[in-house]
């Protein structure tokens, strides 16, 4: 669990960040993306986006190496900015990198706000995320990193929901950390950068710790029927070429986001998924959470 002391752990999981009042003037953040292609996983990932409920600067940058682009929307193709430009997409289509390390470095290099959120293609963001984790690191100042060590975790296809449980695991995609503060991203076929999270660990900036339960706001999805390029063997072009003949879903150049209603477009996207996670948390108990995320989804 890093360096910290079991009081400092039992105050981390008493922190309520919904009364939490800023200590100066709300941080900027930059949730970074990196993808290739998977254009119907994409949608879910920026729909997640658009409901977060933080309040402060937030923007969310995709990095896509796929063989064709993506493209944003049909009123501009690369970026669109909401809210008088407090929040805004940016979708960059580059040439391939050689491996997940590079592509990670090449994307965190160019964040410019106080901190940095990895946000991953094929997993889900309650709304509450950003705001959660950006409140911790406010408060606790002298750590780097904030990483809970619990998140749900789905399995089954997009369509085809079976499971849905929260467990603990060393799963990156919910961490948030102080820009500049990262290491070079050196594990270049790991899906999850070990060498980064190592690293805070050692030098005691890492806030790692179990929230409660309904304050989980990370969502990993296991077993989304499509390969990840770590699993494949990068090093070597035979097992990247079978990767990639399985991971074909490119848009064919249509838009992710509609021209207009983004935010009932994310709710109709995210629907099927927060209910049935709602519908889990109601069978353990945790009534009020099922009520939040289904109220999160709920038509206007």
């Amino acid at each position: 669990m890093g360096k910290l002391d079991l009081a400092f752990l039992k105050v981390l999981q008493n922190f309520d960040y919904r009364s939490y009042k800023f200590k100066s003037p709300l941080p900027s953040v930059t949730c970074t993306c990196i993808t290739y292609g998977r254009w119907n996983r994409m949608r879910y990932a920026l729909a997640c986006f658009l409901l977060q409920d933080y309040p402060g600067s937030r923007r969310l940058h995709i990095l896509n190496d796929a063989k064709k682009p993506l493209v944003l929307s049909a009123k501009n193709p690369s970026e669109l900015s909401f809210e008088d430009g407090r929040v805004v997409i940016q979708l960059v289509n580059a040439p391939h990198f050689p491996n997940l390390g590079s592509k990670r470095q090449k994307i965190v290099d160019e964040v410019t706000t106080q901190f940095t959120a990895h946000w991953e293609d094929d997993d889900l963001y309650l709304p509450w995320h950003l705001l959660y984790m950006i409140s911790v690191l406010d408060n606790f100042r002298e750590h780097e990193c904030a990483k809970p060590y619990r998140g749900w975790r789905m399995e089954g296809d997009y369509g085809k929901l079976d499971k849905c449980y929260y467990a603990n695991g060393k799963h990156d995609g919910g961490m948030v950390f102080r820009a500049g503060t990262s290491v070079p991203y050196v594990d270049g076929t790991r899906s999850i950068p070990l060498s980064l999270i190592d690293d805070y660990v050692k030098r005691g900036k890492m806030l790692l710790w179990i929230p409660k339960p309904d304050w989980i706001s990370y969502v990993f999805r296991l077993s989304d029927g499509v390969r990840h390029l770590s699993k494949s063997g990068t090093r070597h072009a035979r097992a990247r070429k079978n990767w990639e003949r399985t991971n074909r879903d490119f848009g064919d150049g249509k838009p992710l986001l509609p021209s207009e209603n983004v935010i009932e477009w994310a709710k109709d996207v995210l629907r099927e998924s927060f209910l049935f996670i709602a519908s889990k948390a109601r069978d353990k108990g945790l009534a009020s959470l099922a009520n939040t995320i289904s109220l999160s989804v709920k038509e206007l």
